[in-house]
């Protein structure tokens, strides 16, 4: 079944590079990919979409990580893994990008950045599009709505503006979020 047809896309995003990929050595809490295991950490996505298009499944996107700046908050204990706007625009230059054009199974996904709080919507969009190599392989970014009171819905229309070429994507909501 290719679920791309009709009304369902997915995608995909990762909450953690497996453990011993990690500084940390560890799933949950912080830790960021070891440097020497970044290609290694790209092929699993490969890997990820390979195996499900072998099922008649395939994806419109991934996300680089799911919240990748909630491991710098003190005591996080999720699954995540640790990027910043640079960091993750290098790896979609270096590698992430690459592996997934290299691709039969995966040159058609869409990479979205982010993946998290609206809060850092502006200043990691200008970061990440800044690097022309990610800019070319990144199609918009990932927003959650939280935190209202000092990311308020405006900064969507200004990260619009200042990136019109890229589409913005509200990944993750609760209703009535103000903090």
């Amino acid at each position: 079944i290719n679920l791309t047809h009709g009304n369902i896309r997915l995608f995909s995003s990762p909450w953690s590079a497996p453990a011993w990929m990690k500084t940390s050595g560890k799933m949950a809490g912080p830790g960021e990919v070891l440097p020497n295991l970044k290609a290694t950490w790209a092929n699993y996505y490969v890997r990820f979409f390979e195996e499900y298009l072998a099922r008649g499944v395939s994806f419109w996107a991934t996300t680089v990580q799911n919240e990748p700046l909630t491991t710098y908050a003190p005591f996080w204990q999720w699954q995540a893994t640790n990027w910043n706007a640079t960091g993750e625009a290098n790896f979609v230059a270096n590698y992430l990008g690459p592996a997934l054009a290299a691709s039969a199974a995966a040159r058609n996904v869409t990479i979205i950045s982010m993946d998290d709080s609206r809060l850092y919507l502006r200043e990691w969009a200008d970061v990440v599009f800044s690097n022309p190599v990610a800019s070319s392989y990144i199609s918009g970014v990932a927003v959650h709505w939280y935190f209202d009171a000092v990311a308020p819905a405006e900064l969507l229309s200004a990260t619009h503006f200042a990136h019109p070429d890229k589409f913005i994507l509200a990944t993750e909501v609760s209703a009535n979020s103000s903090s």
